[in-house]
């Protein structure tokens, strides 16, 4: 199975174990595991526990464009 760690509300960490036990002993101080099998989910992306969706952080400006982020 596939498990977040979260801290607060960003996942930090993705890693696959056996259980949500092993998975929330493996996470740091602080943080807990959440299953992501089958759900789309990234270091970096905020996690909103009141629907268990993961958001994807917005590009940064410019996003991959030529350097300058024009054209």
């Amino acid at each position: 199975m596939i498990f977040a760690h979260i801290d607060g509300t960003t996942v930090t960490n993705v890693i696959v174990a056996d259980t949500i036990e092993v998975a929330a002993e493996l996470a740091p101080a602080g943080q807990h595991a959440v299953d992501v099998t089958g759900v789309e989910a990234a270091t970096g992306w905020e996690y909103d526990p009141a629907t268990g969706a993961f958001i994807r952080p917005p590009d940064p400006v410019g996003g991959d464009d030529v350097e300058g982020g024009e054209g």
